[in-house]
């Protein structure tokens, strides 16, 4: 459980480091309690600074220049904004060679800060653990659904990055909290089903979401949909993007990601066949940011 553990860097968690040194059952533990005092403390995910500081300075709207030099004081992450700037999710070809200045130019501002956000969440996704199976497929879910309402927004004449952040992270409060429950319970037994830890997260996860959209000064509509998402729309345009993805993503995960454009234009709210074939092209590009983020 090393890399567990190092993962508790990413967690504002005092003592998260004292595990428990022998095996813990579930059902000794109030883990609802724990998560619930944790959200009202604050205490989630918190990204290495290099990306806080990229997302703040974006949402400034610092210059590119600017971006450039804090990007080119962590290596890692410039190394995951050049494979993702590459790649076919954003170029349609695969093998082209850039530089991060131009790969900054190519993003633009807002771009740069999803796909700081994008690499930095997959770090803590991805890390192995006792949940890592279901962190994975939340995390692929979330990266689905970011592309489809981006691709969405773009057909409904919205506020494309916004439309893509708030598919990205409304539901990574699922992720912090799957790994909030790891890093205290690294050796936990008891419960192994998705149901039962999916039924956990789903208590906790806007609460969650939101304290991460509102430390990274993240707009408004952002901030609402992540918090906010379960409850009806109000006629909010992003909130209903939010919604109708999810349930495409939700079918197409069901069908082994295997979906047309005619089983996406039979979903509730999709309004066009121009909105249907938008949604699939976009669940179609997330494998590639899979492959991107490695």
């Amino acid at each position: 459980m090393a890399a567990l553990a190092s993962s508790a860097c990413y967690l504002a968690l005092p003592g998260a480091a004292a595990h428990e040194a022998d095996d813990v059952d579930i059902a000794d533990i109030d883990i609802d309690a724990q998560l619930a005092a944790r959200m009202a403390a604050q205490e989630t995910v918190r990204l290495p600074s290099s990306v806080e500081r990229v997302v703040v300075a974006a949402a400034e709207r610092a210059p590119l220049g600017e971006l450039t030099k804090i990007l080119e004081g962590d290596g890692e992450l410039s190394a995951s904004i050049l494979r993702l700037a590459s790649s076919p999710a954003f170029t349609g070809t695969h093998g082209e060679r850039i530089s991060l200045p131009y790969a900054v130019i190519r993003l633009g501002r807002e771009g740069v800060r999803s796909v700081c956000l994008t690499a930095s969440l997959a770090r803590v996704a991805l890390v192995p653990g006792p949940l890592h199976a279901l962190r994975r497929r939340v995390w692929r879910e979330c990266l689905a659904s970011a592309l489809t309402c981006h691709a969405l927004a773009q057909v409904r004449a919205l506020p494309a990055d916004d439309a893509y952040l708030g598919g990205l992270l409304h539901d990574v409060g699922k992720v912090a909290a799957l790994l909030a429950v790891e890093v205290d319970h690294p050796h936990i037994t008891g419960p192994s089903d998705e149901a039962f830890w999916l039924e956990v997260v789903e208590r906790h996860h806007c609460d969650a979401g939101w304290i991460m959209t509102d430390r990274w000064l993240l707009s408004d509509a952002v901030q609402s949909v992540t918090a906010r998402h379960h409850l009806p729309s109000g006629g909010d345009p992003l909130h209903e993007v939010v919604q109708v993805v999810d349930e495409a993503v939700a079918r197409a995960r069901r069908q082994g990601w295997q979906v047309t454009a005619e089983d996406i234009g039979a979903i509730p709210g999709v309004r066009s066949q121009d909105e249907a074939m938008a949604m699939r092209i976009g669940l179609a590009r997330h494998p590639y940011f899979l492959e991107a983020i490695g």
